[in-house]
């Protein structure tokens, strides 16, 4: 039994180790990862988990994924996993009892920033005055706006491997202001007769197009252009 963890039984931490194998479980629907050289830390959402207070160290650790969570967390071995959860007690097949880390559903809040931020990141070298950058502006904005509420509510709960809240924050602040300031010049290129003519804009497409809402509809709208 793994003693160190003991006292943080119930307590919500970060983890971070090596993928070394894996098993799925049918009743509990959940896969057991087996993880390596494990660093064990005492969760703080103010600081990234390098600054985090260290719990223990394991060679060798338990992880419990839920099987919906499969797709966001792909099983590679000997690939670094970075967890947030709460340590639990559990039985071992035979009979013993151990500790293990069970995944919660906010370990996945960085990884959703992450590919906001990647998807911002594509379309900085694609041509602004179009309506295709128009409506991803539109989608980005909103996909960052669904960051920060997942921000929020995570709370303590937050996982922190790479910055703290207040870094995230600062982050999904400054990316949304980049949004609106291009929806700007978008705007003001197709309310402009002579910036149309010198852009080659045929219409005034951005009217219409910042009438749009809804998610759904917004991605259609960017299928059909």
């Amino acid at each position: 039994m793994r003693t160190a963890l003991m006292p943080y039984a119930n307590q919500f931490v970060l983890a971070k180790g090596w993928i070394t194998d894996w098993e799925d479980d049918k009743n509990t629907k959940k896969r057991r990862i087996y993880v390596s050289n494990v660093k064990v830390k005492k969760a703080d959402k103010n600081r990234s988990f390098n600054n985090q207070i260290l719990i223990s160290e394991e060679d060798h650790l338990n992880f419990f994924v839920p099987m919906d969570h499969l797709p966001y967390i792909p099983c590679e071995k000997y690939k670094c996993l970075a967890l947030a959860g709460f340590i639990q007690k559990y039985t071992r097949s035979n009979g013993s009892m151990d500790y293990g880390i069970n995944l919660i559903d906010q370990s996945l809040a960085e990884d959703h920033i992450f590919e906001v931020c990647e998807r911002a990141q594509a379309l900085m070298g694609v041509k602004l005055l179009t309506p295709e950058s128009l409506i991803m502006l539109h989608l980005l904005k909103k996909q960052m706006a669904d960051c920060e509420k997942e921000l929020e509510e995570a709370g303590d709960l937050l996982p922190t491997f790479y910055s703290s809240y207040a870094e995230y924050k600062r982050l999904i602040s400054t990316l949304t202001d980049c949004f609106d300031k291009k929806i700007s010049i978008i705007n003001s290129a197709c309310s402009n007769r002579a910036l149309r003519r010198k852009h080659g804009i045929k219409h005034n497409f951005a009217s219409a197009l910042n009438r749009q809402t809804k998610v759904d509809r917004l991605n259609n709208l960017l299928l059909a252009w």
